[in-house]
C-alpha cells in the first residue's frame, strides 16, 4: 500500500514537472509560424516579445547588419533582423526563427536569427505611398515606403538625417544606406522611399541606394572646356526622364551667352530673341532627348575670358521647371596647363587643340615610348596644374630643346594625359632649356604626383633602389626616400 501510494506520488511529480515544462515552452515558443502582421501587433510593441517565432518574408533591403523583410504590403507587413545568421540579399524570399526583441522601440529580430533562403529573384512589394506625415506611425515601422513631392526642410539634423515635407508636415530621412546625394535646403524632390526605421523617438525612412532618391526629370548640359578665339563650338543639353510617366508639352529653352555668336541649331530647336527653344515630342519614362546649337568663340577680348552659360531649363507637364549646373568654356590661348587641369584626367579629352612647348625629353625611337615630352615655357604659376604632357607622335623629328608648336587630340591613356593624332608639329626653334623642377619624396598623399606628371624634375635628396623586379622587363626600377622599404614575409 505504501508503494503504491509512492508510485502513484512519483507519478503526479512528473505530470506536474512535465506541464510547468510544456507551459514554459508555450511561453518561449509560438504555437507554429506567425505573420510578419501578427508579430508586429496591433500596438506599440510585439505580443511576441522575447518569444521564439518563425515567419517569412522577402528581403527588401539589406544594410549589412540590418535587414528589413516585408510580407505582402500594408500595415505592419515588415519587420528588421538583427545581423541575422546566413547571406542574405535583396528579393530573397526567406524563412526566419528567432526571438523577438523590442529595441528602444523598435520590434525586430534579435541577433542570430535562423534563415533560410527558399528562393531568390524575387519581385519586392511596391512602396506604400503615404504622406510625409503619415509615415511617423508605428503601423508603417519596417515597411517599405514613398513619400512624392517633398521639399528638403532640413538637410542636417544630425548624425546623417535630414527631413522632407510634401506640404503635410515633416519626416525624417537617415543615411543607413549607400547614395550619393547631398541634400541642400529646399531641394525638390519627386520621391524618397525605403524602409521605415525607428530611433530615438523618431520614425525615418532608410534610402537603400540612389535609386530610392529621385530629384525628378534632370537637365544637364555639356560644352567645350576649352576653345580659342574664333573657335567654332556646341552646346549639348540632355533632358533625362527620371519619373514614371510620359513628359509632355515639352519646351526646352536656353539663353545664348552674350559674348558669343549664335551659328546654328539642331534638333528643331529656332533662335527666338537671344533664347533658342525646342519643343521635342513627348518622353516617355526612362528615355531622353537631346538638343544642341553651335557658336562661335568671341574674338579681340583682349584677356582670356570664360563664357559661363547658366540659363537653360525645360517645362513641362512635371510640376517643376526643370534646371541644370552652369557650364563654363574657357576662351583664349590653350596652353598645357590648361589641358591638364588640376584633376586625375584632363577635361578636354577628345578635343583637338594647338599648343606649343619645350621639348625636355625625347623618346621618339621605336623601342621607346614613341613620343615626347613637351613642356610649357613659362607655366601658369599654378602649383595644382602639372605644366608638361606626353606628345604620342613620330612624324615630326625632334629634340631636346626644341620650341615645337602643333595641333593634336588631348587623350588619357591609363591615366596619363597625352596628345595623339598629331595634325600638325612645326619646330620653331631650337636651343631652349628647362629648370628642373624640385621635388621631395615621400610624397604627402597618393595624388600629388598628379601635379608633375609630364614635367622635367629632379630629387634633391638621397634616394634608394626598394624594387628592380621591372628592370629587365621595362627599364624601370622603384625609389624610395630615407631607405629601402622592405616587405615583411
Amino acid at each position: 500500500m505504501n508503494l503504491k501510494r509512492k508510485s502513484f506520488t512519483v507519478l503526479m511529480i512528473i505530470m506536474a514537472l512535465t506541464l510547468f515544462m510544456a507551459l514554459n515552452v508555450s511561453l518561449a515558443f509560438a504555437q507554429g509560424p506567425v505573420t510578419i502582421q501578427e508579430i508586429q501587433g496591433t500596438g506599440s510593441s510585439s505580443p511576441y516579445a522575447g518569444q521564439t517565432v518563425t515567419t517569412t518574408g522577402v528581403v527588401v533591403a539589406n544594410y549589412g547588419d540590418n535587414i528589413f523583410i516585408q510580407d505582402g504590403t500594408g500595415p505592419r507587413s515588415g519587420i528588421m533582423l538583427y545581423k541575422p545568421a546566413g547571406t542574405l540579399n535583396v528579393g530573397d524570399a526567406i524563412t526566419v526563427t528567432g526571438q523577438i526583441a523590442e529595441y528602444y522601440g523598435m520590434t525586430e529580430f534579435g541577433s542570430g536569427a535562423a534563415t533560410t533562403v527558399i528562393n531568390s529573384g524575387n519581385t519586392l512589394p511596391a512602396p506604400q505611398v503615404l504622406t510625409t506625415t503619415a509615415v511617423n506611425a508605428e503601423d508603417w515601422e519596417s515597411v517599405f515606403v514613398r513619400v512624392m513631392n517633398v521639399t528638403v526642410t532640413n538637410p542636417s539634423l544630425g548624425y546623417g538625417e535630414w527631413s522632407v515635407d510634401d506640404g503635410s508636415g515633416d519626416v525624417r530621412v537617415d543615411d543607413l544606406g549607400t547614395f550619393n546625394y547631398t541634400p541642400a535646403l529646399s531641394d525638390s524632390l519627386y520621391f524618397v522611399q525605403g524602409p521605415v526605421n525607428y530611433g530615438f523617438g523618431n520614425f525615418k525612412i532608410e534610402p537603400r541606394n540612389d535609386d530610392d532618391i529621385n530629384a525628378g526629370p534632370t537637365l544637364s548640359k555639356t560644352s567645350p572646356s576649352a576653345v580659342e578665339p574664333g573657335d567654332l563650338y556646341t552646346y549639348t543639353l540632355t533632358l533625362q526622364n527620371t519619373v514614371d510617366f510620359t513628359l509632355t508639352n515639352i519646351r526646352i529653352t536656353d539663353t545664348v551667352p552674350a559674348s558669343v555668336t549664335f551659328a546654328f541649331s539642331n534638333d528643331g530647336g529656332a533662335l527666338t530673341g537671344g533664347n533658342v527653344v525646342w519643343t521635342p515630342a513627348d518622353l516617355p519614362a526612362g528615355q531622353s532627348v537631346q538638343a544642341t546649337f553651335a557658336v562661335t568663340a568671341p574674338t579681340g577680348l583682349g584677356n582670356d575670358v570664360s563664357i559661363v552659360n547658366d540659363t537653360y531649363m525645360a517645362t513641362s507637364n512635371y510640376t517643376e521647371t526643370i534646371t541644370g549646373d552652369p557650364v563654363s568654356t574657357f576662351v583664349g590661348t590653350i596652353t598645357i596647363p590648361i589641358i591638364q587641369g588640376d584633376g586625375d584626367a584632363s577635361l578636354m579629352k577628345g578635343q583637338t587643340v594647338s599648343v606649343q612647348g619645350i621639348v625636355v625629353a625625347d623618346f621618339q625611337a621605336s623601342n621607346q615610348l614613341k613620343g615626347y615630352f613637351l613642356q610649357d615655357a613659362t607655366g601658369d604659376g599654378d602649383t595644382t596644374t602639372s605644366d608638361g604632357v606626353f606628345v604620342y607622335d613620330t612624324s615630326v623629328d625632334v629634340n631636346a630643346g626644341d620650341l615645337v608648336s602643333l595641333r593634336g587630340t588631348v587623350d588619357e591613356y591609363y591615366g596619363m594625359t597625352q596628345l595623339k593624332n598629331v595634325l600638325t608639329a612645326t619646330v620653331l626653334s631650337a636651343g631652349h632649356s628647362i629648370t628642373p623642377t624640385d621635388v621631395t619624396l615621400p610624397f604627402s598623399s597618393a595624388t600629388e604626383a598628379e601635379k608633375y606628371e609630364g614635367m622635367l624634375v629632379t630629387f634633391p635628396q638621397a634616394l634608394y633602389v626598394t624594387e628592380n623586379y621591372d628592370l629587365g622587363h621595362y627599364g624601370q626600377v622603384t625609389l624610395s626616400a630615407d631607405a629601402r622599404l622592405m616587405n615583411p614575409t
